[in-house]
């Protein structure tokens, strides 16, 4: 009663707040009541004002990650470079592996599969290098502070990720 009476909100704005419960493990009333709470005392009174919030928020969200996966990017290259100054090889194998897989894509199938076993050859001859000294094989992959969206906030089949629950 009190979200209608008090509030002064309508069946669209509480089926708003209700669809918010599906991002949730454990979706109850008091969930839904804290959301129509807040949006009360933000002053919003219509679907309008409430959507306008959540894009925003979207955005705010987008900008969360992009910082995160940048901060991430930066820490790969930090690792490239450390290791291409530490071992110039990996640098040249890097190069051929990028130039050759350039020039694989211009080639008919019989010279393509020969480019590409030079390029498997090239990449366990880094891998090789990595570990020899010490480096797990993966030290160069993609840096993600969650594995599941792969710093997005969405998985893949278009949900929220529970990381994204977490800044919210």
């Amino acid at each position: 009663k009190k979200w209608v009476l008090e509030y002064g909100f309508n069946i669209e704005i509480i089926d708003l707040a209700l669809s918010k419960t599906t991002k949730i493990s454990n979706p109850n009333l008091e969930y839904v009541n804290k959301i129509l709470s807040n949006w009360y005392k933000e002053g919003y009174k219509n679907k309008n004002q409430i959507n306008e919030v959540v894009r925003s928020n979207k955005s705010k969200d987008e900008l969360h990650y992009k910082k995160i996966r940048d901060k991430n990017n930066k820490l790969l290259e930090d690792r490239k470079e450390k290791l291409f100054n530490e071992f110039p090889e990996l640098r040249s194998i890097n190069e051929e592996i990028a130039d050759l897989s350039i020039r694989s894509v211009s080639l008919g199938k019989t010279k393509k599969e020969a480019v590409l076993k030079e390029i498997k050859e090239k990449e366990e001859r880094f891998i090789s290098i990595l570990t020899g000294n010490g480096y797990s094989p993966d030290y160069l992959d993609a840096i993600y502070s969650c594995k599941d969206c792969k710093d997005t906030g969405v998985l893949n089949n278009g949900e929220d990720c529970s990381c994204k629950n977490k800044i919210t």
